[in-house]
């Protein structure tokens, strides 16, 4: 699977795992792209709805409606249908 993040309007900082591993941790100006490709991308970003997103060559457009941080946006292939699935998995806080 190929997944690209482009930045719109403004600076968004991003940090894409491939894998398991950092594929890139860092600010996409605007209008500006990053590639990546593997079968489990997980996304952060600190201005989800200004990232948008492209699998494959399809526009899956914005990242998430909320404004702000979105952690763990997890892309994967569904090894049945072939077809991308899409979850959030936030970062779990332990308890203080």
């Amino acid at each position: 699977m190929a997944l690209t993040l482009r930045a719109a309007a403004e600076a968004v900082w991003i940090s894409v795992t491939v894998d398991g591993k950092t594929a890139f941790s860092g600010l996409l100006l605007p209008g500006s792209e990053q590639s990546v490709r593997g079968g489990v991308i997980a996304v952060t970003s600190g201005k989800a709805a200004r990232t948008h997103v492209r699998i494959d060559g399809t526009d899956r457009g914005v990242l998430a409606d909320t404004p702000g941080v979105v952690r763990s946006v997890i892309f994967t292939r569904n090894p049945t249908s072939g077809t991308i699935e899409q979850r959030h998995e936030p970062a779990k806080v332990p308890p203080q």
